[in-house]
C-alpha cells in the first residue's frame, strides 16, 4: 500500500479534478510497468495515463485504471464501493510528490 495523507498533497490541489489527476498521475508513476490479467491470455497496464489533443484544440488527460476490488463487496452494502478497493502495489511515494 502506498500511503498518502490528504495534508501531504500539494496545496494547489483544491478541486476534485486536480485531486483525481494528481492521484492518477502518481499511481501511474509508481506502477509504470505493472500489468494485470483482466481476461485469460491478455494483460493490460494497471494504470495508464496519456495526454491527447482533442478536436476542439484542448489537451486532455485520459486515464484507464484497473483496481482490484475485494470480492466480498457485494455481501456488505453498508460500505461504499470505494472502501472495497484493494492496494495496487506497495511502493514508496517519492518526496517530491508530497507536500512537506
Amino acid at each position: 500500500m502506498s500511503t498518502l495523507a490528504n495534508n501531504q498533497r500539494p496545496a494547489g490541489i483544491n478541486t476534485l479534478e486536480r485531486h483525481l489527476a494528481y492521484d492518477l498521475l502518481l499511481l501511474a508513476r509508481l506502477n509504470p510497468d505493472l500489468r494485470v490479467m483482466e481476461q485469460a491470455g491478455s494483460t493490460v497496464r494497471a494504470v495508464e495515463v496519456v495526454l491527447t489533443p482533442a478536436d476542439d484544440g484542448s489537451i486532455r488527460l485520459v486515464a484507464r485504471i484497473s483496481l482490484p476490488i475485494d470480492p466480498n463487496y457485494s455481501n456488505d452494502i453498508t460500505q461504499p464501493l470505494y472502501m472495497w478497493a484493494q492496494e495496487l502495489s506497495n511502493v514508496t511515494i517519492p518526496g517530491n510528490w508530497k507536500q512537506a
